[in-house]
């Protein structure tokens, strides 16, 4: 069957099409407005898998939204999804099931809060949407770890932000829209590769505070992939038995200068 949803559901919040328990829905889903269509969990326990194609009216970008109730109670997408206007990710936990989850690729995926997107199992996930943040994400899970990529540019949304990976992730797009003293910080035991040049981002403006490592591993192919020269990376260089953060120059080419800032107690 197929069926058409829009709008926030029941009380706006959590989804026109949503579930109390563990259900799958395998039939295909219509995106009936072009923005505020929602789908999402209700209940403490349990997930709702989409695992038939999302589409829109022909020629009507429809961006999805998805909303859950908390971390532990996911939207599974396991279907290859046609959708062109993106999809929003405003609280809780989205798994992708298939390369082609979030739609054709076309739309941002635009990530709110602190918010967890993450492979449904230990299998990896290209992306190839450009990225929004309005958040500090959680990407990638300690269970379901399998590889995110991303193809796309991640924009910053002129604001500090907070990248915490519980598994590994691969950037191949560049970050953008930075800002004066625009920090990131990679935290999280997952390894961070960045594969982009981030030429003429500042981050941080050459701030301690700039490109801060304070867990797990990042992988530096790019010889401008911390951005403009002069930016400082900080590494936490851990305390008593509690490891530190690690860095990998993957180049053999020279690197922007960039001033490494160990900070260890």
């Amino acid at each position: 069957k197929t069926i058409t949803v829009a709008g926030g559901g029941a009380g706006g919040f959590f989804g026109a099409l949503s579930t109390t328990g563990t259900s799958t829905w395998q039939g295909n889903v219509i995106i009936g407005a072009t923005t505020g269509t929602r789908v999402g969990t209700l209940g403490t326990t349990g997930a709702l898998t989409i695992s038939g194609d999302i589409t829109e009216p022909l020629g009507t970008p429809s961006e999805l939204n998805i909303r859950t109730n908390g971390a532990a109670v996911p939207v599974i997408l396991s279907g290859s999804n046609s959708y062109t206007g993106g999809t929003r990710l405003l609280i809780g936990t989205l798994r992708l099931g298939s390369t082609n989850a979030l739609g054709n690729g076309t739309g941002n995926l635009t990530i709110s809060g602190a918010t967890t997107l993450s492979s449904d199992g230990a299998s990896a996930r290209a992306i190839a949407n450009n990225v929004v943040l309005e958040g500090n994400p959680i990407l990638g899970d300690t269970t379901n770890n399998g590889k995110l990529t991303f193809a796309g540019s991640i924009n910053l949304g002129a604001t500090t932000r907070t990248l915490t990976l519980n598994s590994d992730v691969q950037l191949n797009g560049a970050f953008s829209n930075p800002a004066a003293n625009n920090a990131v910080t990679k935290a999280g035991p997952g390894t961070l590769t960045i594969n982009a040049s981030n030429a003429g981002v500042n981050f941080g403006g050459g701030n301690p505070a700039g490109f801060q490592i304070t867990a797990g591993k990042v992988i530096a192919t790019h010889t401008a992939a911390f951005g403009n020269a002069g930016q400082i990376v900080t590494l936490n260089g851990g305390t008593g038995t509690t490891a530190g953060s690690f860095l990998e120059f993957a180049t053999d080419t020279p690197l922007n200068a960039y001033v490494l800032n160990q900070n260890s107690s």
